[in-house]
């Protein structure tokens, strides 16, 4: 199904991705290669080089983050049946103030014992190492194999999008013209600016403590 492919099935959507993709490919380098570059290379000769080997980082990161297997824990492992058949001596669990229950590290749709961890993912109906958490933006899970590529990746766009709404002051400063166009991108870039600069704080603070998005949000579970 053509619709699938391009949109993704139903519940995993790829609007966000596609949305962002559109902004970067259909509206902000069109720009920067119509406008921003002519009008400002020889004032900003570094920062363009600077600017296009991030952009270039960028989807390098962008691509690892969304094709690397986030850490997926095979399914249908033994290790849960022979869990399954030893729930019965489980004495401890069935007293009412045992405070353990061992079902907590079963996944009844995979069917394995999670390790530490590890969680499963409602949007990719599989259990992750690590589990951090989904990302719509980049079309998969983050977990264990590519949170590293994520943080890098949020971190190269915030400033991306701080320098793109730099030489665009830049632009208007050196043309002393108005050009709508420039004014509309930097109202619409805006916001991801800030929100970039909010995951990018919130990712290298986690990343720090050692804790994930999951751990963060739900460490009353743990």
């Amino acid at each position: 199904d053509m619709s699938v492919f391009l949109f993704g099935p139903p519940g995993k959507t790829k609007s966000a991705m596609l949305f962002v993709l559109f902004g970067l490919f259909v509206l902000g380098y069109p720009t920067y290669l119509l406008k921003l570059l002519p009008a400002t290379i020889y004032h900003l000769k570094t920062l363009h080089l600077i600017f296009v080997f991030m952009n270039v980082l960028m989807l390098w990161f962008f691509m690892k983050t969304h094709t690397v297997d986030p850490g997926t824990l095979a399914k249908n492992t033994s290790e849960y049946e022979h869990a399954i058949r030893q729930m019965a001596f489980y004495d401890a669990w069935r007293q009412s103030d045992a405070g353990y229950n061992p079902l907590n590290r079963l996944c009844h749709t995979c069917r394995l014992v999670k390790p530490p961890r590890a969680k499963h993912c409602k949007t990719t109906n599989r259990c992750i190492r690590h589990f951090d958490h989904y990302c719509p933006y980049v079309y998969n899970t983050i977990g264990l194999k590519n949170r590293h590529y994520f943080i890098i990746f949020v971190t190269l766009m915030f400033w991306i999008c701080a320098l793109a709404q730099y030489m665009s002051y830049k632009y208007i400063s050196i043309t002393d013209k108005s050009d709508y166009w420039i004014y509309g991108l930097n109202i619409i870039c805006t916001p991801f600016s800030l929100m970039t600069l909010a995951l990018m704080i919130i990712s290298w603070y986690q990343a720090g403590i050692n804790l994930s998005t999951n751990e963060r949000a739900n460490g009353h579970r743990y």
